[in-house]
């Protein structure tokens, strides 16, 4: 598996390249990478977000109602 820092870079570039904006929240022991999902996102784009989500330890989405949608991934910045 590549290193974290690689790890980080190719999700945040395949959730940008599925045309959403990835955020980068740094924490002690793993990178949170979040990106907020617009009402009107087309179906079909998210196979793409879910092939740049794939390398992460962790991901998943969060629906509220109030917030909207927003995708997370989660890498551990040792193995």
């Amino acid at each position: 598996m590549p290193p974290p820092e690689a790890r980080i870079a190719d999700i945040r570039a395949g959730l940008a390249a599925a045309g959403l904006r990835p955020v980068r929240k740094d924490g002690a022991e793993e990178v949170r990478i979040e990106a907020d999902v617009p009402p009107d996102f087309p179906p079909e784009a998210w196979l793409a977000v879910l092939a740049a989500l794939e390398s992460a330890d962790r991901f998943g989405l969060s629906d509220g109602t109030a917030r909207g949608r927003t995708v997370w991934a989660l890498v551990r910045r040792s193995p």
